[in-house]
Formats: structure tokens, sequence, C-alpha cells
């Protein structure tokens, strides 16, 4: 007896009979001929609508990348980054791109003097305003975070702008969104904040009454995750502040993410960190500042000598070896490449020309292992700022930019300054064998003399014919 072979629903039977067979194959061959069921239909139809809106989506993200507007790295430790967001040339920009390149070109405004070589002294220091970027992409987000500080002390912290691009929706991201995705408002990560270091604060300083004060949220970024992560400011200090003591309150910079609270060492010396990990930031070329500066670095092409250091002349100034700022007319001599030496500074009562009630001449003087430096200088009360009239140095570390110092011959001074002249310069130095340099075809304004002893260049003097 031959085996039986098992039932499946999902077979049919072959019946043995030769008219039942020739009738199912004929059907087999002619189903086309037959009306599709009506169902079928619909379902096809739907499965086009939504392939067809899927890839009317895809056609309405357009790819954004990245272009740098400004990127400027001066002697001055100005340091300023700023994008834009760009888009095809045959693209209208979202409504996000446009909102985004529009705060960019606020935020380079703010910066616009230093890129300009001009100081307003109201607004910016000549010195140390970072703008530094740190730029990074995930699936969904573009973002685009600014580290920003000027020159102060270490007891103030930078500040963080921010600024989030959304790819799925082409809009920016707010912070209130941002939040809603996190589950936090601004007074839970506040608090939070408190909560995590209020319990610590004080314990090397046995009596203190210290606390966080005055959270701020200054910014956010998607991370790798596409969670948010959140950079708040915050100061530390006495609870009761009113009463004088030897603690000195601080600010400083946390950041939030998966529910707890970094601080940020923008100080460290030895081992000091990104604000954003170097693993999920974008790399540019010519590099960013995180790019060169965390391995010891220079910027591409090295660092631009700026009109921010208020001199009147970048060809009437000296540089010292082993500092990146010159100094010269129209400087001050803080926080110079010779503030590091002791100074002696004498007020001069009665010197000559004096432009607005409070301001003073005033005269200092420096010696170093390798020699000595005069400088008369002008303070003007306004701008509450002192600016270089005259400096005289006899220090051979200190250079002129075309390479001259103390110890060179009569003849590499002319070799470099072909145009020098041993004529007397407005009577001020009778009976001295000295050159003068001066840019100026009539003489005026800032000019290099260079003082001798038979052959060799013994003096340099850097001077402003009007004060």
């Amino acid at each position: 007896m031959a085996p039986r072979l098992p039932r499946s629903p999902l077979t049919t039977r072959l019946s043995g009979s030769a008219r039942e067979t020739e009738h199912r194959i004929r059907n087999i061959f002619q189903w086309k001929k037959k009306r599709p069921p009506v169902l079928v239909l619909v379902l096809t139809a739907v499965l086009i609508a939504m392939c067809g809106g899927l890839v009317s989506c895809q056609e309405r993200t357009e790819p954004v990348t990245l272009v740098m507007d400004a990127q400027y790295y001066d002697t001055q430790g100005n340091y300023i980054e700023i994008p834009a967001l760009a888009m095809s040339a045959d693209t209208q920009p979202t409504a996000g791109v446009t909102a985004i390149n529009q705060a960019l070109s606020q935020l380079k405004q703010e910066y616009q003097d230093i890129l300009d070589g001009v100081v307003d002294d109201s607004s910016l220091s000549s010195t140390e305003n970072h703008c530094l970027l740190y730029p990074t992409e995930t699936q969904r987000y573009w973002n685009l975070v600014f580290f920003r500080e000027e020159f102060h002390t270490d007891l103030n912290t930078g500040h963080v702008t921010s600024l989030v691009y959304n790819k799925e929706t082409g809009q920016q991201v707010t912070l209130e969104e941002a939040l809603e995705l996190a589950g936090q408002t601004v007074d839970d990560l506040c608090q939070a904040l408190a909560d995590q270091y209020d319990p610590t604060l004080g314990q090397d300083i046995p009596g203190a009454d210290l606390c966080i004060q005055n959270q701020t949220v200054e910014g956010f970024r998607m991370g790798a995750d596409d969670q948010p992560i959140f950079y708040l400011t915050a100061r530390v200090d006495d609870r009761n502040d009113t009463a004088s003591d030897f603690v000195s309150g601080s600010d400083n910079l946390y950041i939030w993410s998966d529910g707890t609270f970094t601080l940020y060492d923008q100080y460290a010396v030895t081992d000091l960190q990104p604000l954003v990990p170097s693993e999920e930031c974008i790399d540019l070329n010519p590099p960013l500042w995180r790019q060169w500066n965390f391995s010891g670095g220079e910027p591409e092409g090295g660092f631009s000598v700026s009109a921010s250091l208020s001199l009147q002349d970048p060809e009437v100034c000296l540089y010292r070896d082993g500092f990146p700022n010159p100094i010269g007319p129209g400087s001050s001599l803080s926080f110079s490449c010779l503030d590091s030496t002791h100074i002696d500074t004498q007020r001069l009562e009665k010197y000559e020309p004096i432009y607005n009630p409070g301001d003073y001449w005033l005269r200092s003087s420096g010696t170093t292992g390798t020699g000595s430096f005069t400088a008369l200088s002008y303070y003007n009360s306004t701008e509450d700022r002192e600016s270089i009239n005259t400096l005289d140095v006899t220090m051979p570390d200190l250079y002129t930019p075309r390479g001259i110092r103390v110890g060179a011959s009569r003849e590499d001074v002319l070799t470099a300054y072909p145009e020098a002249v041993s004529e007397d310069y407005w009577g001020k130095y009778p009976g001295q064998d000295y050159l003068w340099y001066c840019r100026d075809s009539n003489d005026f304004g800032t000019a290099i003399l260079f003082f001798f002893n038979g052959d060799t260049l013994h003096q340099i003097t850097l001077t402003n014919m009007f004060d």
C-alpha cells in the first residue's frame, strides 16, 4: 500500500479526473484576462501612495553643509571662528537655515571690530577674545556650540552660545523643545545643579557656607544619541555674602548629560579638555582651534599680527623672543611682552600736553638680564587706558619686524632699512650718531631710530612725532 502524503492548508487537492485537470490548467494560463479583485487594487493604491509620500519627503529634505565665514587667530590671543550653514545653489534655504544664519551674522557683528583690526575699548578688550566653534553632526541634527570668553581673571568663566538645526524638519531647535525632549525645565536643571554640588562645597574651607548661585541655562546640543546636553553657568560663593571674608566667589561652567552635571575646568594646566569630546566633533580644513590647540600646534599659516594691538604702525614695533605680541607706539605696557619684568613707574605731573581733565603722562622703566627699557606713555582717563608714545630699549632679545636687534652692525641696519636716513630727526637728538626710518613721506607719525656706538647698534627707539 502506497504511503499517503500529509494534507496542508497551503495546498489544493489534485483530482484524478482528466476533465478537471484540463479546467485547472486553462485557469492558470488565462488569469490575466479576468478582472483583479477590488481589494487588491485598493491595497496596491495605498502602498503606492505611501511610497510616493516617502520619496517626496526625502526630496524636500535637502542636505545642509557647514562652511566657515570667519576664521581668525592673531598674536593678541583673539581667536574668532564663525561658520554658516549652506545648501545647494538651486535650493531655497529652509526656515531653520535662514534663522541660524541670521543668528550667526549677528554673532559675527559682535567681533567685527577685531576682524577689521579696530577695537572699541568700550565694548571689547584688545586681547584674548575667544569665540571657539565645536561643530557636531548626528543623524538628525547639526550642532554649533561656541565657547566664548574675553580677557579676565581665573575666577570668571566663559559662556556658551549654541545653535541647533533639525535636518528632518528643516527647523531650528529651540531651548524649550530641547527641555521638553529631555523631560526637564529650566528650574529643574538649576535646582539639580545646586542639589548635586551644594553638599560638597566648602569641605576644604572650614566654617564656610558656600552654595551654588545665579544658575543660568546658556545653551544645549544634541548628543550622539540625539538626546539633549545642556550648558549652565553658576556662581559659587558664600550663602550670605554681605560680610567681608577671605572667600572669593567664582563663576563656573557646568555640563548636564543624562541627569548628571560635570564641571568644565577651562583653566586646567596639564590636562585641558575640549568643551565637546573630540570624537563627536567634525574636523574642518583649515583646522579649527580645537584641532590644533590640544595638540600643541598653531593655526594653518600662523598667527596674524593684529592691528587691534592698537599699534599705530605695525612696522614700527618690537617683538621679544618667546613672546607672540609686539609692542610699540599706541600699545600699552600693561600685559605686553615687557610686563613680565619689574617696572618702576613715575607720574609726570607737569608734562604736557594734556588733552582731558584727569589725563597725565608717565615714565616707566625696567631692567632685565639682557638690558633695559624706558617707556614714555600717556594715560587717557576717559578710556582708562595708557598708550606708549616713546620706547627706548637696549635689550638684544627685542627685534624689529625686519629682524634688527641691539648688537647689529650699521651695515645690517642699512640692508634691512635702505630707506633709513642720517638726517636730524626733528631736532630731538642733537649730536648723536643714529639712523632713522619713517614710512610717512613728510616724516610725521611713528618712526624707528637706531643709535650706534661706532658701527654697533646699542639702542633702538620707537617714537611718535604726534602724541
